[in-house]
């Protein structure tokens, strides 16, 4: 019988050393990746989340319609709302009852000032300060 010796590289050393080594490196490099992840996230991650409760519509132009939002903070943290889209259109005339920040559990009303035309239906975003889309809703007025 005869044995074939291992195939050797320009420097002498054998070729499937080297690929064990970059393989077993390479698993090792993927094993602390996987440890810092697990390391960093400690849990679920938190949330910001408003939860819109109802809408009611005041039908009417651009400077009588209105959408009143009311809201509750359901998420992990407080929420200052930034910014409210109407059919992804930015609301220019929108104001909080009390303050655009909400602590955890706590309702809020927005009122919204928008052109209001009957059985349309309407959709609604609330961003952060962070920019994150933090609550939505559609209805129809």
């Amino acid at each position: 019988m005869i044995v074939k010796a291992p195939p050797l590289d320009k420097t002498g050393v054998d070729k499937t050393d080297k690929i064990f080594v970059v393989v077993f490196f390479s698993l090792l490099i993927s094993l602390v990746g996987i440890i810092s992840l697990i390391a960093v996230t400690k849990g679920p991650m938190k949330m910001a989340e408003l939860t819109i409760t109802n809408l009611d519509f005041t039908i009417g132009d651009a400077s009588t319609g209105k959408i009143i939002i009311h809201v509750i903070n359901s998420g992990d943290y407080d929420v200052t709302v930034s910014e409210i889209k109407i059919n992804n259109e930015t609301a220019n005339s929108w104001k909080a009852t009390n303050s655009p920040t909400l602590t955890l559990g706590a309702t809020e009303t927005f009122t919204v000032t928008h052109e209001i035309i009957a059985d349309t239906k309407y959709y609604i975003w609330l961003f952060s300060t962070e920019e994150h889309l933090v609550g939505s809703y559609t209805n129809t007025a």
